[in-house]
């Protein structure tokens, strides 16, 4: 084949690559053309295009050669320096390499820029990348044991992208990281709740892939935490058929723990633990990981530990303790020392136990002392860099001092003026909450101060009524009593004086006349008393008869009164006609007495509920605070039944004035 052809076949199979793989992790059992990606980047390409293959092949050497990835990474970098999208991939490829070799801060760091970068790019490639990115940045933070953080961001971030994507299979991992997290701090019940998830989602995209299985057995897993051991069993049911497609792999393995766990804890088969954590230990030596070897010897080291089988357990720690990788560790070789430790106890060896328990300490304050000597040396090292940092500062400062004090200057200026802006604000603000306040309490004290005054004056009002109207019932009763009792008597003796004086008018010499003239003007006085008591043309005739009558009544000679009407009816409540008779009758009373007046005129009128009254006279005027001072029962009586009527009293006149006006407006009921 020509050599060209080689080349265009190689840029189709990467453009390929690109568009159906884009941010996912190339999967061991996909077989990547290395060649081709190669030969790529070797040819006349354009750079865009070499980039995208230098950063394949980062990925592909990410585990089995960091340092070769690490230079693909760097030549992508470069060919793709120009433009954004290629930018933001280095990153994320550079996050990649640096979770892959444990470098947290550097790994979260990378992934960030990549994600904030790729937020920018509105393409679906882009979306992808970023969705992938966070993924990695989650994975990162659960590595460091930030839990809350790892929560946080695939709830708040990734599951919200992935559900816009319709990105199911990044979805079903990012519950899986929720189950782990959660798990990891004994919050079970949260973790099925997202394996069960990951595992529905799992069913609907592969459902014979190796991802369903592993989901499975950490379900089981954390079932073996809460001694669901029923659940096990079905999950492993679940998995035997699955498995038979992957034998040699890592979920094989966990297989075998999660059988060992069951017939140790749930069915207390030991034979049976035994045999299924051994077949685990020889699958893990066969695959090379050393470190699942491990976890199967201290598995069955709890099988004879559960069996009280204490001194088979020794010879499954010493094994471990000839792990190098594993008790590299401090806390692993920790951990083996203090099980050494118990299971002499157990096994009443005293000197050996004292033996382990005495490493134990020696560690433990070694340890101690570590993590004091890499505190103080963290503290040196800040020590340090805040001395470095202070004199680079203090460099900087001698640079730039002019300009940081006129930036300073105007910011102060600004900050005083703002401040002061402010602080008139608050002023004016705390003016106008206390000036509302104070009319606030004005106004309430108004109210109440109102209140008492409208119930005193109900009061007054109800007291006033219930005088008057005991007033006019007395009067009644003593009017009539007057005339038909007293009257009648009068009557009586003067019509038995008439009827002797003619049967005996030849003898009578006229003295009797004199009596009987007296009893006659007694009788006439009588009746005009009684009738100002309770006049009976009110009672019979109305209102209206009865003023014009009081007014013919009370003229004399020399004084004139005039009486105008408009409107009157005589369908009022006749307690308030009987009110406004006495209230027209006391004030003509007072006009004939003391005003000494030749005319006077009264006008009464009635409109909509309002009855108007006004009297004048051209009298001589008079003080009215003078008369209220005075304790005469006219005025008062006067004032009593207007307030009783809800009315307005009012008198325009003035001592040495000529005449006097009064206007009255009383509420009343047709």
């Amino acid at each position: 084949m020509p050599k060209i052809n080689r080349i265009t076949c190689a840029l189709i199979l990467l453009l390929f690559l690109v568009n159906t793989l884009s941010a996912q992790v190339v999967s061991i059992d996909k077989k990547l053309n290395i060649d081709s990606l190669s030969a790529i980047i070797n040819a006349k390409s354009p750079d865009s295009v070499k980039a995208r293959a230098s950063f394949l092949l980062s990925e592909y050497w990410i585990s089995s050669n960091p340092k070769l990835s690490q230079q693909y990474l760097d030549k992508g970098r470069k060919l793709g320096s120009s433009n954004s999208f290629l930018k933001a991939l280095s990153f994320y490829y550079e996050g990649r390499l640096e979770y892959e070799l444990h470098h947290a801060a550097k790994c979260s760091d990378a992934l960030l820029k990549s994600e904030k970068l790729l937020g920018g790019i509105h393409s679906e490639e882009a979306a992808r990348f970023r969705r992938t990115a966070l993924y990695y940045y989650a994975e990162n933070l659960y590595s460091e044991g930030k839990d809350k953080a790892v929560i946080a961001t695939v709830l708040n971030l990734i599951i919200p992208l992935t559900v816009a994507g319709k990105d199911t299979l990044l979805m079903a991992k990012s519950y899986g990281v929720l189950h782990k997290t959660f798990n990891d701090n004994s919050h079970y019940n949260q973790a099925n709740l997202y394996i069960d998830r990951a595992i529905a989602l799992m069913k609907k995209i592969d459902p014979q892939g190796r991802l369903l299985v592993a989901y499975y057995l950490r379900s089981a897993f954390t079932a073996c935490y809460q001694y669901k051991f029923d659940k096990v069993k079905k999950i492993l049911e679940l998995t035997k058929n699955l498995l038979k497609k992957f034998p040699d792999s890592k979920e094989m393995l966990d297989n075998y723990e999660v059988e060992g766990i069951y017939f140790m804890e749930g069915t207390r088969e030991s034979d049976k633990a035994l045999a299924s954590l051994d077949k685990g230990q020889k699958l893990a030596r066969k695959m090379g990981n050393e470190y699942k070897v491990t976890t199967f010897l201290l598995q069955k080291y709890n099988v004879y530990l559960n069996n009280s089988q204490y001194d088979k357990g020794i010879p499954i720690l010493m094994e471990v303790s000839k792990n190098v990788d594993f008790m590299k560790y401090a806390l692993n070789k920790q951990s083996i020392y203090r099980e050494f430790n118990r299971t002499y106890e157990l096994l009443g060896d005293v000197p050996n136990a004292y033996i382990w328990l005495k490493k134990y300490n020696q560690l433990t304050d070694s340890l101690n002392e570590t993590r004091l000597r890499k505190d103080i040396n963290e503290l040196e090292v800040k020590f340090r860099n805040a001395e470095n940092q202070k004199k680079i500062v203090e460099l900087n400062a001698a640079n730039s001092k002019a300009n940081l004090t006129v930036k300073n200057n105007r910011l102060m200026s600004w900050l005083f003026a703002i401040i002061s802006f402010a602080l008139l604000l608050i002023l004016i603000f705390g003016w106008i909450v206390y000036r509302n306040a104070k009319k606030m309490s004005v106004q309430k004290e108004i109210t109440h101060q109102q209140e008492l005054k409208d119930l005193k004056q109900q009061e007054e009002i109800k007291l006033t009524k219930a005088m008057l109207q005991g007033q006019e019932e007395e009067r009644k009763r003593i009017a009539r009593d007057l005339h038909d009792g007293l009257g009648g008597m009068l009557a009586g003796i003067k019509l038995n004086l008439s009827e002797f004086a003619i049967s005996h008018e030849e003898e009578r010499d006229g003295s009797l006349d004199p009596i009987i003239n007296q009893l006659d003007t007694s009788v006439t006085e009588l009746r005009r008393i009684a009738h100002n008591m309770m006049p009976e043309t009110l009672l019979k005739f109305g209102l209206e008869t009865s003023l014009r009558d009081l007014c013919n009544a009370m003229t004399i000679s020399n004084i004139s009164i005039h009486f105008q009407s408009y409107g009157l009816m005589n369908d009022l409540v006749m307690q308030e006609q009987i009110s406004i008779y006495r209230i027209i009758q006391e004030l003509l009373g007072n006009a004939v007495k003391h005003a000494k007046a030749t005319q006077i005129l009264l006008q009464c009128s009635y409109t909509a509920g309002s009855f108007l009254i006004t009297v004048e006279d051209d009298g001589i005027g008079f003080d009215v605070k003078e008369l209220e001072n005075k304790t005469g029962m006219g005025l008062l009586n006067i004032r009593n039944r207007v307030s009783y009527l809800n009315g307005i009293f009012e008198i325009n006149t003035n001592k040495g004035q000529q005449g006097t006006t009064i206007n009255i407006e009383l509420n009343v009921r047709a």
